[in-house]
């Protein structure tokens, strides 16, 4: 099996964007590594391919991962491709639709993406009954082209976005409460390091979750000793704009609550504590 990883914000990163792929490469191999997953992994322009005989559904809590599909190797050409996805269309009756999508990363393969979705097509037409319909089709085979190799999709899975955790530095982050724990966790999507210190004794195994390694806690303390310790070049607060703080540190204050209310913390944090429950399922 070949898992195959896409990424968005990293493509962005123009003449940075190979150090922030080696960062999520790095944290990829640390994912399933704790989760003692057999892989292989390789990075290719656009895509992170994983040879594994294992899901992987545990990347789905490693920031900076837009998406992963399983996949099947289908060749190097359009009847290569027929092969693998014909299994899919041929016992579709005359009331069902197919259509055929395919995303081409690797620009020097001969045909473009429309080229080998009318190729395809055509050949899949001739071992079916079913019709080419674009929208809500009963059957969509989702082809990738990387490397000279076409793949053929067997699902997506959606991640949780954001930034390589490691790729923007480190900060501290004062745990206060669960809400401390969520703000802690927006700033690593956005790829920092978090150093939590526990102001309060909260449970931080949904912060654990998230992060490549073990994290190293401090006890609250004296916050600028702190920072120079950790080279931190931020602190967190769990500030709203309804209980912002006055504070005066040698260091920027974020706040990334501060458009948030009592609501939106709690779906928030829902919403990222799900990633884990079909992770856990």
């Amino acid at each position: 099996m070949v898992i195959l990883v896409r990424y968005a914000e990293i493509g962005i990163k123009g003449r940075n964007r190979e150090r922030f792929e080696r960062a999520l490469v790095q944290n990829i191999e640390l994912c399933l590594k704790h989760h003692s997953i057999p892989h292989a992994v390789r990075r290719l322009f656009g895509r992170i391919l994983i040879e594994t005989d294992n899901p992987c559904v545990a990347l789905r809590r490693v920031f900076g991962i837009a998406s992963f599909s399983q996949a099947v190797p289908a060749g190097k050409t359009v009847d290569d491709a027929l092969a693998v996805t014909k299994a899919q269309v041929e016992r579709l009756t005359e009331n069902d639709t197919f259509r055929i999508t395919c995303q081409r990363s690797d620009k020097n393969f001969p045909l473009t993406s429309q080229d080998v979705c009318i190729q395809l097509g055509a050949k899949l037409g001739a071992v079916t009954k079913a019709k080419v319909r674009m929208q809500n089709p009963t059957v969509n085979i989702e082809l990738e082209i990387i490397d000279g190799k076409i793949y053929a999709l067997a699902d997506r899975t959606e991640g949780p976005g954001g930034m390589p955790v490691g790729s923007q530095g480190t900060v501290l982050a004062l745990i206060e409460n669960d809400a401390s724990v969520l703000a802690a966790l927006l700033v690593m999507k956005r790829g920092c390091s978090i150093v939590p210190v526990m102001v309060q004794d909260i449970d931080l195994s949904l912060l654990d979750a998230f992060a490549p390694s073990p994290q190293a806690q401090e006890k609250n303390a004296d916050i600028d000793a702190l920072l120079a310790k950790h080279r931190a070049q931020a602190v967190v607060l769990n500030d709203t704009l309804d209980n912002a703080r006055q504070v005066s540190l040698n260091a920027l204050v974020l706040r990334p609550l501060s458009g948030m209310n009592k609501e939106d913390i709690v779906n928030e944090r829902k919403r990222i504590e799900s990633l884990l429950d079909s992770d856990r399922a």
